[in-house]
C-alpha cells in the first residue's frame, strides 16, 4: 500500500527523472538515422537502462538508510538535482567498473592494428551515456560541465566512425577506458553526500585512496595520449582542444581531492 508519504518522498525525483525521457529518445532517433540499426539499438538499450537505473538506485539508497530513520529523511529533503548528482556517480562508476575490464582489449588490440570499430562504439556509448543525461538533470560544476559537453561531442564522432584505421578517434576512447580504471572516483563523489557517509570515520582514507588512484591513472593515459601522438597518430587541432578540456577539468578535480582526503 502507498502511503501519502511515500508519494511525496518520491514525487519531486520522479517527475524530475521523467525528464530522461526524451534524452533517450532523442539519443536512439539520432542513433538509428546516423550510425545503423545494430548502433542505435544498443543505444536505445543502455538509455533505458540508464534510465530506469536512477530510480533503482535511489530507491537502493532509501533502503538502505531504513535503519537510520533521520538520515533518510536528511536525503529526502536533500535538493533534487543534489540527489540526481549522487545517483548520477554512483551509476557511472558501475559504467566505468565494467569498461575498466575492456582496457586492455581495447589497448591490445590498437598495438596490434586489429581494431574492431563496432566494439570501439559500444565502448564509447557506456563511457558517455550518463553523462549526457547528468548534463540535463544533474547541478554539476563549469568545469564538468564542459567536460560532459566534450565527452559527448567526442562520442558523437567515434561513432561516425566506420573503418578500422587507428586515428585520433581512437585515442578518444582510449582516454575514455584509460579513465574508467578510476571509477573508484565517482563511487566515492557520490556517497560523500549520503547522509551517514558523511559522518564516516574512514572517509578521508577513500577521498585518499581515490586522490591516488586518479593521479596513478590520469598520467598512465596522458603518458599513453602523447605517446601514441608523436610516433603513430597524427591528429587534428581539434583534438588538442578536446585533451585541454579534459585534462583540466582532471587536474581540478585532483586538486579538491587532495584537499578534501586531508580536510575530512
Amino acid at each position: 500500500m502507498i502511503t501519502m508519504s511515500k508519494v511525496k518522498e518520491l514525487s519531486n525525483f520522479e517527475l524530475y527523472a521523467s525528464k530522461l525521457c526524451p534524452v533517450f529518445g532523442t539519443i536512439s532517433i539520432i542513433s538509428f538515422v546516423y550510425y545503423g540499426s545494430m548502433i542505435s539499438f544498443f543505444a536505445l538499450i543502455v538509455s533505458f537502462i540508464t534510465f530506469f537505473s536512477y530510480f533503482a538506485v535511489r530507491n537502493l539508497i532509501l533502503n538502505i538508510l531504513t535503519k537510520y530513520p533521520e538520515e533518510k529523511q536528511k536525503f529526502v529533503n536533500t535538493n533534487t538535482k543534489r540527489q540526481m548528482y549522487i545517483v548520477k556517480n554512483l551509476i557511472k562508476s558501475t559504467y566505468l567498473f565494467i569498461l575498466s575490464f575492456l582496457t586492455v582489449k581495447i589497448f591490445y588490440d590498437t598495438l596490434n592494428n586489429n581494431i574492431d570499430i563496432n566494439f570501439i562504439k559500444i565502448c564509447a556509448i557506456i563511457y558517455t551515456i550518463n553523462d549526457m543525461f547528468g548534463l540535463i538533470l544533474s547541478d554539476l560544476p563549469l568545469t564538468t560541465i564542459f567536460h560532459h559537453s566534450m565527452t559527448s561531442l567526442m562520442c558523437h564522432v567515434v561513432l561516425l566512425k566506420n573503418d578500422s584505421e587507428l586515428d585520433y578517434r581512437i585515442l578518444i576512447v582510449i582516454y575514455a577506458t584509460f579513465s574508467s580504471l578510476s571509477y573508484i572516483v565517482n563511487f566515492y563523489l557520490g556517497s560523500r553526500l549520503i547522509p551517514p557517509v558523511k559522518t564516516w570515520k574512514y572517509k578521508s582514507r577513500l577521498s585518499y585512496i581515490s586522490f591516488l588512484v586518479y593521479v596513478i591513472t590520469s598520467f598512465i593515459n596522458w603518458f599513453v595520449q602523447f605517446y601514441m601522438i608523436i610516433t603513430l597518430i597524427s591528429v587534428p587541432y581539434l583534438y588538442f582542444v578536446f585533451l585541454f578540456v579534459v585534462i583540466r577539468d582532471d587536474i581540478i578535480l585532483m586538486q579538491w581531492l587532495y584537499k578534501d582526503s586531508f580536510s575530512s
